[in-house]
């Protein structure tokens, strides 16, 4: 039987690029419509070849015989279409055939636990286990039939002898955390094991991608319960984000979860690091697989949220930034007012304002491309600011006596207010000493538009 090297035409130890470029040559050859036998028998080694690379199960001994071979295909057939009670069956009859062959044996286990067969599955992953009591990945397939059987305690002892030993298989970990879960005392596993079995992991299947969205939902409680106080988020964001980007096309049935997850991820992470632009990328590779209009709403709203809180947690934006940057949320009905308030901030804060904008574009476009005109319509002399903050203040005292409120730069700046509204005489802020003559209904419009007040701003409802 050739080897998975010889059937994809490459030399033993090719690196991946290579296995990979010789199976999506191979592949256009023997399409599955012309040549369905030779395009499983490509997928097969192909398969073998990268999983053998992640290092994601255990290495048997080569076949002696030609029967062992055509069972052990006839094997990886049951198990690529999820046959399990065929696999069983098979796998059954070649131990009786190979009572000493692992390889057998380990995959009769498999397929006995996939069955619903675990009772028979942990007599015989017990006896796999003293044939190579130093084997992680027999100790770990004991584990997972001590779990499937309910023996919980047997279990978490193997359970840590293989996760203690550098087993890092993404289904063993998955059941690893499911048996921890189920753990009524003491709270013990370390989020090392499922952070390193997200990062090791390098290509899911859609088996697996259910498995990788509960290791990270696990992350985020445990970090958030146990380990907020001594452990810096950063690394284990940068491991659910980058799962969630790349393996968002496979996840379209279960959007709604990976954008949960990236929302409470996000929520733990610190700004700054370009997370914001991490985890937008993550949102639109999931909006880009989406299928149903409600789920894009739905992660457009969390992305938006994330992208927030990030923006205003950030050090390194002043606040004149961000008061600029909301702009953009504020309802049409006061954006001018919003515009005014926030073009006068940034005045009065010239120069943080323009050594924090290229750092704020560079982190968070999504939240200053949209004020771009405002940024555009900006003085670009020293001479022009002060004329620009004058009828701006003007056009703000205006627009606080029509009733609009919650200026940040009357705020900032208390003194202003005072000037252009006269001085507070009263602690609950609401009475004050008009600065000047109250406007009579036959007086110009302060607003300059030439009508009589009655006719233009006096009743506008803001």
């Amino acid at each position: 039987m050739a080897s998975a090297y010889e059937i994809l035409g490459v030399p033993e130890g090719a690196k991946p690029q290579e296995v990979r470029s010789a199976y999506a040559r191979l592949i256009r050859e023997h399409t599955p419509d012309k040549d369905p036998k030779g395009f499983q028998r490509l997928r097969r080694a192909y398969e073998e070849l990268k999983n053998r690379e992640e290092s994601s199960g255990p290495v048997f001994p080569p076949f002696s015989q030609e029967a062992e071979k055509a069972l052990s295909e006839q094997i990886e057939d049951f198990e690529q279409y999820r046959q399990w009670e065929k696999m069983r069956d098979t796998a059954e009859e070649a131990v009786s055939h190979f009572p000493e062959s692992t390889y057998f044996l380990y995959k009769l286990i498999q397929a006995q636990i996939k069955a619903g067969n675990s009772g028979k599955a942990v007599k015989n992953a017990e006896r796999l286990a003293a044939m190579e009591a130093g084997n992680v990945y027999f100790t770990g397939i004991l584990a997972e039939a001590y779990y499937e059987r309910g023996y919980h305690a047997k279990a978490w002892k193997a359970f840590r002898e293989a996760g203690e030993k550098g087993l890092r298989d993404i289904s063993f970990i998955a059941k690893y955390a499911e048996e921890y879960n189920e753990k009524p005392e003491g709270r013990i596993l370390e989020l090392s094991f499922l952070l390193e079995a997200m990062q090791k992991k390098t290509s899911w299947n859609r088996d697996e991608l259910g498995k990788g969205l509960f290791l990270g939902d696990m992350i985020v409680h445990d970090w958030s319960q146990y380990y907020y106080k001594r452990r810096d988020f950063q690394e284990y964001f940068d491991a659910i984000v980058h799962f969630v980007g790349q393996n968002a096309i496979n996840l379209a049935r279960k959007v709604g979860e990976a954008a949960e997850l990236l929302d409470h991820a996000t929520y733990l992470v610190s700004s700054g690091n370009g997370n914001a632009i991490k985890v937008s990328q993550a949102f639109a590779s999931l909006k880009n697989a989406a299928s149903d209009q409600d789920d894009r709403d739905d992660i457009e709203e969390r992305e938006g949220n994330c992208v927030w809180k990030l923006f205003n947690e950030d050090e390194g934006i002043k606040r004149t930034i961000t008061e600029l940057c909301r702009c953009q949320e504020a309802p049409k009905s006061v954006r001018h007012y919003a515009e005014v308030d926030a073009t006068l901030c940034i005045l009065s804060e010239w120069e943080d304002f323009w050594k924090a904008l290229p750092y704020a574009r560079r982190e968070y476009p999504m939240l200053v491309e949209p004020v771009n005109g405002i940024i555009e319509r900006l003085p670009k002399e020293d001479k022009d600011i002060g004329l620009m903050k004058e009828a701006l203040e003007r056009e703000l005292k205006t627009l606080t006596e029509r009733g609009y409120s919650g200026s940040s730069y009357y705020e900032w700046y208390p003194e202003e207010r005072e000037k252009a509204h006269g001085r507070l005489v009263a602690s609950g802020g609401e009475t004050y000493i008009r600065p000047g003559k109250k406007i009579g209904r036959n007086d110009p419009c302060p607003c300059g538009s030439g009508k009589k007040y009655k006719n233009c701003c006096m009743n506008k409802n803001v």
